[in-house]
């Protein structure tokens, strides 16, 4: 189903939704009318597709720290899967995942392995592991990043060295075994460093104890330090956090009862533009998919929410106005038709080096009268001028 061109996935939207992006539609609609757009113009305007794949920012997930636990393309255990891309059109029952051997959803912890809230997500990624769910994931554990912290006295750290040696000297089935089976032996209590010690003697008595939990000891500690540098440049918080193909989960689906519920409701949603790419001829066998996901426009590798945040408010741009109207008596006017005075009366400040196209126009509100007014116009040309 299409609505004015827009894919409408049935298992994903009812009838509120739809609702919704008809509203969406009709106020598209109205504003062109108003600038003068009718009849087969403005069905030519309709047809644009301006949005992209995703309306949704993601976050580049190709790094380091992020490490994944399984390889549907590759692994044993998948091997009697179909393992064509196009097997990804076949149809399911509504709410059904496709188990497709193919990597087309990355799920991305980023959890405090010592926390209980997070505790219960790391179970449910092993479940997701176990029960041979059609994602490739990765635990991300943000622990403390202090580099002179001892390991004999963070539990934390200790889980993450101990889970970077298995990881290294074994797989990261087992390591990740390991993380659970310690809450397995904490029984609900305090996580303490002295216990993730003693059980890792228990499982790996033949490991170098100094090289995988000494204070100056950094050969089992490339998680932590990669983890570290992701998470300062990435602009994530507010932990625990769960990204699919680099799009950040509710909060809300963050709970034992709601999380399986979440991932399959954001993988249906997802999965039309991943359709829509095989169909087109876009996406082949023969391509790496995080490579080809992790390319798109609405990739970015920072997510800062100062910048990405939908304003609360919007201008009206789409009221035109004569050469005679003035801002003499601004209670006169409707808001688009103020809007329309300032746009076209409004002096504008560039460098002298810029091309006559200016992709990006900045109106500054601010009081020049205060102090904060001119702090912000200051930084502004500082801006410019850079």
């Amino acid at each position: 189903m299409f609505l004015n061109g827009i894919p409408v996935e049935m298992e994903v939207y009812d009838i509120y939704t739809l609702l919704d992006l008809m509203k969406s539609e009709a106020r598209i609609m109205e504003g062109l009318f108003s600038m003068g757009f009718k009849g087969d113009e403005l069905e030519k305007f309709m047809r644009l597709d301006l949005g992209g794949d995703s309306k949704e920012f993601a976050l580049d997930i190709r790094h380091t720290a992020i490490q994944f636990l399984n390889d549907l393309e590759n692994d044993k255990k998948y091997k009697n899967w179909p393992s064509s891309v196009q097997d990804i059109l076949r149809p399911t029952f509504p709410g059904m995942l496709r188990h497709v051997a193919k990597n087309f959803f990355h799920l991305v912890f980023f959890v405090d392995p010592t926390r209980q809230t997070d505790i219960e997500l790391i179970k449910m990624a092993e479940a997701f592991l176990v029960h041979s769910a059609p994602i490739r994931l990765s635990v991300v554990f943000v622990v403390n990043f202090d580099l002179e912290a001892d390991p004999h006295e963070d539990a934390s750290i200790a889980i993450s060295r101990a889970f970077d040696y298995i990881r290294q000297e074994h797989d990261f089935p087992k390591a990740l075994s390991f993380v659970t089976d310690i809450y397995e032996k904490a029984k609900g209590e305090e996580i303490t460093a002295k216990l993730v010690i003693k059980e890792f003697k228990k499982k790996y008595a033949d490991a170098d104890m100094k090289e995988v939990f000494g204070k100056d000891s950094d050969e089992y500690d490339i998680l932590r330090r990669a983890a570290k540098d992701y998470v300062e440049k990435s602009g994530l918080g507010n932990f625990p956090q769960v990204l699919l193909n680099g799009n950040p989960l509710k909060k809300s689906f963050l709970t034992e009862d709601t999380f399986e519920e979440g991932v399959v409701s954001q993988i249906m949603t997802q999965t039309p533009d991943i359709q829509k790419a095989v169909y087109q001829g876009n996406l082949h066998d023969y391509m790496n998919i995080l490579e080809y996901l992790m390319e798109k426009e609405h990739v970015l590798p920072r997510l800062n929410s100062r910048v990405l945040s939908p304003p609360k408010k919007s201008l009206d741009f789409t009221t035109t106005v004569d050469d005679t109207l003035s801002l003499d008596s601004l209670y006169q006017k409707s808001s688009g038709e103020i809007t329309a005075v300032m746009a076209r009366d409004m002096k504008y400040l560039t460098r002298k080096d810029e091309e006559s196209l200016f992709p990006v126009t900045v109106w500054v509100v601010c009081d020049l009268e205060t102090p904060k007014g001119r702090e912000l116009l200051y930084s502004t040309i500082k801006q410019l001028v850079s």
